[in-house]
């Protein structure tokens, strides 16, 4: 057997492995593809919530690059709309009332729709619907805004800023923050990955962000030992045709990129992650970028 089709055959073996071990993916026929780092899951699960449980396990599995996320979520038997409205319905008031946002519900798609103060609110809003049975796909089309505060760099720099000084894990750190044309763009090192995290797990929820760059570099090397790669990323987005990278989110742990974000089509989406994985030094890529069917 040749080498390429040896290291295929271990990475088919990876995902099966993590996939098998995995409570939250519960696959009703599940095919894998390997091609080279590319990964193609097809087949069948319950809910949207299993369908995006299932990429990111496989996006985890040794030798991945790429994962290419065909599964359809269907249900046994049949989910009436009504039902699935209720469960909205439900998964807004448990989520804490979604304010400022309405859903839209079409053919088992859910649109989030309004604005919300956060990336973080817009995420949990995302999850909480994931999870009713009978939604197939969930996309944003959410304005993130400081509601009644001050939209313009400078503020959002200051709000900023104060999160993470009263914040008792990342008031020490030496975090240097940017704010241009409303992207955020965190810098600095820190002791670890944990420390890197926190940073943006705080700055996530901070009022108005809607655009972040972490570029932030633990000083134990945990990020895969390329300095300045989620810049290299957004630059190389930046540089491609039909790509608004100020749409577009950007992480890196351990060679691994996380894209998130919003596009116009499929086309675009797949378009962003051949981009990012193409960059020297890019492991593999994960990709939770949204299409946006009414893209601006």
């Amino acid at each position: 057997m040749p080498a390429s089709e040896q290291e295929e055959a271990r990475v088919l073996h990876h995902v099966r492995e993590a996939l098998a071990r995995a409570p939250e993916v519960i696959a009703l026929d599940l095919g894998i593809e390997v091609v080279g780092g590319l990964v193609t899951l097809t087949g069948t699960v319950d809910t949207l919530e299993q369908k995006l449980a299932a990429g990111h396990v496989a996006a985890s599995a040794p030798g991945v690059r790429l994962v290419e996320n065909k599964l359809a979520v269907t249900t046994q038997g049949e989910v009436r709309e009504v039902e699935i409205e209720a469960g909205l319905d439900q998964a807004a008031a448990q989520a804490g009332g979604l304010p400022g946002m309405y859903w839209e519900l079409e053919d088992g798609v859910v649109t989030l729709h309004g604005v919300t103060d956060s990336i973080a609110s817009a995420e949990q809003a995302t999850e909480a619907m994931a999870e009713v049975v009978g939604v197939k796909e969930v996309e944003r089309e959410l304005e993130v805004v400081g509601m009644g505060l001050p939209q313009d760099d400078a503020s959002l720099r200051n709000r900023v800023e104060l999160a993470l000084h009263e914040d008792t894990s990342t008031g020490y750190l030496p975090v240097e923050v940017a704010v241009e044309g409303g992207v955020v763009t965190l810098s600095g090192r820190v002791a670890d990955l944990e420390g890197r995290h926190r940073v943006e797990q705080v700055v996530r929820a901070v009022p108005g962000v809607g655009h972040l760059v972490n570029v932030i570099e633990p000083q134990t090397g945990e990020t895969g030992g390329v300095p300045g790669l989620e810049a290299a990323v957004m630059a190389a987005l930046a540089a491609a045709p039909d790509l608004d990278e100020r749409r577009l989110l950007v992480n890196v742990v351990d060679g691994t990129v996380y894209l998130a974000g919003q596009v116009r089509d499929e086309e675009n989406r797949f378009a962003a992650e051949r981009v990012a994985a193409a960059v020297a030094g890019v492991f593999r890529v994960h990709n939770d970028i949204q299409v946006v069917s009414e893209f601006r």
